[in-house]
């Protein structure tokens, strides 16, 4: 982790830090679930665009517990080569 080496400024990237992960969350079990089958479905989704398909469904998890269900069980996109 990296912040600004001016006070001022520091001070105010370690709130918004703080901040950022007080909003983020685990999700519950129900969602991490919904998270999982839409992740299954369409693999290709980023965080952001599982976030905004699950609202469609009614399920309401942001981006950030997404990336902290992914991180926690150590779930990463994996880049495979293209074949010719």
């Amino acid at each position: 982790m990296y912040f600004c080496s001016a006070p001022s400024r520091c001070d105010g990237q370690k709130r918004e830090r703080h901040r950022m992960q007080k909003a983020a969350r685990l999700p519950t079990d129900f969602e991490a679930v919904a998270i999982l089958a839409e992740k299954i479905k369409h693999p290709s989704l980023g965080s952001d665009a599982l976030s905004r398909q699950l609202k469609k469904q009614r399920v309401f998890v942001d981006t950030g517990s997404i990336d902290i269900l992914f991180a926690k069980h150590g779930l990463v996109v994996k880049k495979t080569p293209h074949s010719v």
